[in-house]
């Protein structure tokens, strides 16, 4: 019988998605990964849990959240070029 490997997302995911796609429609995406970082951090430690993937949840969302602005940064095409 094959372990069960499921992926949980923690309350906290959600939360920190939810809370950086809002943030960065009202601002923008280096106004969120700027204020959240700290914020991130210091959460993951009172907690004990691994800032690692709550960080690279933020820098997702907020990148990808940006591209409904106007000011958004969008990725140029000519980045993917060698």
């Amino acid at each position: 019988m094959k372990p069960d490997r499921r992926v949980v997302c923690p309350p906290q995911y959600a939360a920190y998605f939810v809370m950086a796609a809002v943030l960065t429609v009202l601002t923008s995406n280096d106004v969120v990964i700027l204020t959240l970082t700290p914020v991130i951090y210091h959460f993951s430690k009172a907690t004990g849990i691994d800032p690692a993937p709550l960080l690279f949840l933020k820098f997702f969302t907020a990148n990808v959240w940006s591209m409904a602005l106007l000011i958004g940064e969008r990725m140029d095409p000519h980045y993917l070029t060698p």
